[in-house]
């Protein structure tokens, strides 16, 4: 499989990362839920890992990296990657493996 500098295969940038865009709402509704609880916080970033099975199942979602120290944010995080479902991989002998950097930055215009 062809990758770019990054290491980044044509299937990462097209099909895993449209996958994440699709569902970035609903991990600004972890995000806000976490807001509610810590509204003095404003931006982090979370870094997660995860394999994409041969089928598109997202399986062992890894926190890597937090600025966020929640457990309830990290865990509505995993749950929610943990239950998309990506294209098949072009490999589909093995898995896939995966991983993304979410920027978390409070909107102040945002009505609640």
């Amino acid at each position: 499989m062809e990758v770019d500098k990054k290491g980044l295969s044509p299937y990462h940038k097209r099909e895993v990362n449209f996958t994440i865009t699709k569902h970035k709402r609903k991990i600004q509704i972890c995000y806000n839920l976490y807001l509610e609880t810590n509204p003095k916080i404003e931006e982090g970033k979370i870094q997660f890992d995860w394999q994409i099975e041969p089928d598109g199942v997202p399986t062992k979602v890894e926190l890597i990296q937090s600025d966020l120290p929640s457990d309830s944010l990290i865990s509505c995080l995993q749950k929610e990657i943990s239950s998309w479902e990506f294209p098949p991989p072009p490999e589909r002998s093995h898995n896939t493996y995966a991983e993304y950097t979410f920027f978390f930055k409070k909107d102040l215009n945002v009505p609640r």
